[in-house]
C-alpha cells in the first residue's frame, strides 16, 4: 500500500537510538494531535498571511484557503505553507489536555516512545516542545509514510506488551498489517478535528480524552 516502505537510514538510526529494553512494557505515541495540537494551532497562524483553514474532510491537501476567497491554494503552496508552520510554530506548540501527566506517570513503568511523521529539519525543534511542555528525553523518532514497519521494529525489541497511540486512522491500519499483536489506540480527542476525522475499523479502542486513554493504557499495561 503506499506510504509503505523500507524504514529511511536517519529513521533507522532513531529507533537503535531509543535503546528499547527488552522484556519492559512499551508505548508508541504520535506526537501532532496527540500530545500537542495542530490543526487548531495551524488555524490561528494562518490569517496572519492572509489564509485561513477549512477542514471539511481529514487532510490539509485543498483545506488552507486564501482568506474570503471560494477556491483552495495548490497543492505546492499548501505543503509551502505547511512547512512554513513548522519551521516556525513547531517549539511553541500547546500540549492537550492530559497528554503530559498521563504519560510522565507512566514513564517508570513503561517505556515511552514519540513517533511522528514532522518534517525532519522540525526535529530539533519538536524535541524544544517536548523538553519545554514537561516530555524532555522522551525518544523521538522521525518517520516518513506508514509507520507500521517502526512499529514492529520497536514491538520486536521490546518482546513485551506494546501499545500505540494515533490520531490517523491510515497509521492505525499501517499498524494492524506490520504488528497486529500491537494494541492500537486510535485518539479522537484531538483538538480542532471535530466530526472530519474518520473511525479507524482496525483500532481496538477509540478514546475521546487523555483520562479515557489513561484507563485503556493501564488496564492494557497492568498498572
Amino acid at each position: 500500500m503506499a506510504g509503505e516502505k523500507k524504514i529511511p537510514r536517519e529513521t533507522m538510526a532513531e529507533l537503535e537510538a531509543a535503546a528499547i529494553v527488552p522484556g519492559k512494557p512499551l508505548l508508541i505515541v504520535d506526537c501532532d494531535e496527540v500530545i500537542v495540537e495542530f490543526a487548531g494551532h495551524l488555524a490561528r497562524w494562518l490569517p496572519a498571511l492572509g489564509y485561513e483553514l477549512r477542514l471539511y474532510k481529514y487532510e490539509l491537501e485543498g483545506a488552507i484557503y486564501p482568506a474570503g476567497e471560494a477556491d483552495p491554494v495548490g497543492f505546492e503552496a499548501a505543503i509551502n505553507l505547511i512547512n512554513a508552520f513548522f519551521e516556525e510554530e513547531t517549539a511553541r506548540q500547546t500540549p492537550i489536555d492530559g497528554a503530559v501527566e498521563t504519560l510522565q506517570s507512566m514513564a517508570e513503568a513503561v517505556q515511552v516512545v514519540v513517533l511522528t511523521n514532522i518534517p525532519r529539519h522540525g526535529r530539533a525543534d519538536r524535541l524544544m516542545n517536548l523538553e519545554t511542555i514537561g516530555l524532555g528525553g522522551l525518544p523521538l523518532i522521525v518517520n516518513s509514510g506508514g509507520k507500521g514497519r517502526a512499529i514492529a521494529w520497536l514491538a520486536e525489541r521490546a518482546a513485551a506488551t506494546t501499545v500505540f497511540v494515533d490520531d490517523s486512522p491510515f497509521q492505525i491500519a499501517s499498524a494492524a498489517r506490520r504488528a497486529e499483536h500491537v494494541g492500537r489506540l486510535h485518539f479522537r480527542g484531538a483538538t480542532g478535528l471535530g466530526n472530519v476525522l474518520p473511525k479507524a475499523p482496525e483500532a481496538d479502542a477509540e478514546p475521546e480524552s487523555w483520562a479515557a486513554c489513561d484507563a485503556l493504557l493501564r488496564q492494557r499495561f497492568g498498572l
